[in-house]
């Protein structure tokens, strides 16, 4: 397994959204394992010395998931995870582009296109907005 940190810095570009989920949760876990080690620590610290202090409250076992997207705002998103986000083919993506429908894409040169984040979770939101 990677560094955890390497894993953190890789470009989310380059990732499909299941792999940038799969690091979140790689993530979590790693989280919440230095939490433990640090709570036993502080607790096995505190039993040598006799002192009377009360122990810090247990961290939760499990990781919640969250409301929020596994891509902060401001990410931008490949086509082929677009694809999958939205359940549309390329061509029907592109033919909501051309009508309008949908979300246009960042052009970031000649051969390269991204979404925003935020414009798909809106059009997933309100996918036929009334003009």
């Amino acid at each position: 397994m990677r560094d955890i940190l390497v894993r953190l810095r890789t470009d989310a570009g380059q990732l499909t959204i299941a792999e940038l989920i799969q690091e979140r949760e790689a993530a979590a876990c790693e989280i919440e394992r230095l939490r433990n080690q640090q709570t036993r620590a502080v607790a096995a610290t505190t039993s040598r010395r006799g002192a009377r202090e009360t122990p810090p409250p247990p961290i939760p076992a499990k990781v919640v998931p969250s409301a929020r997207p596994a891509v902060e705002l401001g990410a931008l998103v490949r086509l082929r995870d677009v694809c999958k986000l939205v359940s549309l083919s390329r061509t029907s993506i592109y033919a909501r582009v051309g009508e309008g429908s949908f979300p246009a894409p960042l052009k970031l040169s000649d051969h390269c296109v991204r979404w925003r984040r935020e414009d798909l979770e809106a059009w997933v939101r309100n996918p036929n907005p009334r003009r």
